[in-house]
């Protein structure tokens, strides 16, 4: 009786120094992560090239909050900020056309109604070019062929659709493009920032309609198990897209291809 009390205490000894080993190794050899280097600012993010190649911008930490910073071309060593928000910081930023500006978004306490701002890169001066409260602004595209002004989508009449506005850059003079009355989740544009190619979701599927020569002409409508697909429309949308580069590459020459039959635009 004793001997077996004596190998079980022994037993539980060993167990116990074994144990002890086991833990000290275990966090000898376990390193947390900082919780900053998963959630904290990087220290630098978004490098982007300015379209004269003169300039590069990038995100970066201004006091602990990302603003965006301005050097030139291979002196990153110069660099300097030239927004100075101090809240929730900077996620997004573009280049405007026109090499003077920089577009950024930036929405209230995370609300995400997103304006569009305008920075100029040498004065620093800065204009809200969406100054509309309870409104999500969303760029829809900038080009070389149009470098002073923005094409932007707004849900300022309703808020389940947006309307297409061209905004000029430097002052935020707006003017109305496209009235979405016909529901339209989203637009192709071409080079003249005109709307070209409209997609709205249906509950059949898809729907793609291709703007083009004051024609609205529907390509494809719902899902179809003859385009090959039965979750996400992929074949529909791989068909919209190819009916758009055709109807932009037409626009774009000046020679619009075929004819079409459609309602017209107003």
């Amino acid at each position: 009786m004793s001997k077996t009390i004596g190998f079980v205490g022994a037993a539980m000894v060993a167990l116990a120094l074994y144990g002890g080993l086991a833990v000290a190794a275990g966090k000898s050899a376990t390193h947390l992560i900082p919780r900053t280097a998963l959630f904290g600012n990087p220290v630098r993010a978004q490098a982007r090239l300015s379209p004269d190649g003169r300039y590069m911008s990038f995100l970066a930490p201004k006091n602990g909050v990302l603003n965006v910073w301005l050097a030139p071309f291979g002196k990153l060593d110069a660099a300097k900020a030239i927004t100075d928000d101090k809240k929730r910081g900077i996620r997004q930023h573009h280049w405007a056309e026109d090499g003077k500006h920089i577009l950024f978004l930036q929405d209230e306490g995370g609300d995400e109604n997103w304006r569009v701002y305008s920075v100029d890169v040498e004065s620093h001066k800065q204009v809200d070019l969406t100054p509309l409260k309870n409104v999500r602004a969303e760029i829809i595209g900038i080009s070389p062929e149009r470098p002073d002004v923005a094409l932007i989508a707004l849900n300022d009449r309703v808020p389940e659709y947006h309307d297409l506005y061209e905004i000029n850059i430097a002052t935020g003079e707006r003017k109305l493009v496209e009235r979405n009355d016909q529901e339209f989740a989203g637009y192709l544009e071409d080079l003249q920032l005109r709307p070209r190619l409209a997609v709205v979701g249906a509950y059949a599927g898809l729907a793609a309609t291709l703007l083009s020569i004051g024609l609205a002409i529907t390509l494809l409508v719902a899902r179809s198990p003859a385009l090959g697909t039965s979750a996400g429309g992929v074949g529909v949308l791989l068909a919209a897209l190819a009916a758009a580069v055709l109807g932009l590459v037409s626009a774009r020459l000046g020679r619009p291809g075929g004819k079409a039959s459609g309602k017209a635009l107003e």
